[in-house]
């Protein structure tokens, strides 16, 4: 979802609901913002006692529901609007990486949640 909405998106705002390309370039980067505060907002909420099965649920959900809408926004919606829903959107397609980070650095073992494989540490 996080590949279709960046890869997509500036098309579908330009042939399907009229925007200038500075304009849904304009959109696409608030769907941006909105997906590194997700990655932020939602690997806290992992780290505190959420299960991440349970907002990788709830998140699949908002992913389906910020598509659904965004297919079915036209030209008449407003742009304080499409830019909701474009944030909505990318606080969920991109948002997601957060929980899934956290899980990775809470299963890592001790000294060892920040490594990327490339260096290991004490080599």
């Amino acid at each position: 979802m996080q590949m279709t909405l960046n890869t997509y998106f500036v098309l579908f705002a330009v042939r399907e609901l009229g925007l200038s390309l500075t304009m849904a370039g304009l959109v696409l980067a608030t769907a941006q913002a909105g997906g590194l505060v997700g990655r932020i907002l939602w690997g806290a909420v992992a780290s505190h006692g959420v299960r991440p099965r349970h907002i990788v649920a709830l998140l699949g959900l908002g992913m389906a529901l910020a598509a659904t809408a965004t297919a079915l926004a036209g030209p008449w919606l407003p742009m304080p609007l499409l830019a909701g829903l474009a944030l909505l959107f990318g606080l969920t397609a991109s948002g997601w990486n957060g929980v899934f980070l956290a899980e990775v650095a809470r299963l890592a073992p001790p000294g060892r949640g920040g490594e990327d494989g490339r260096c290991p540490v004490g080599t």
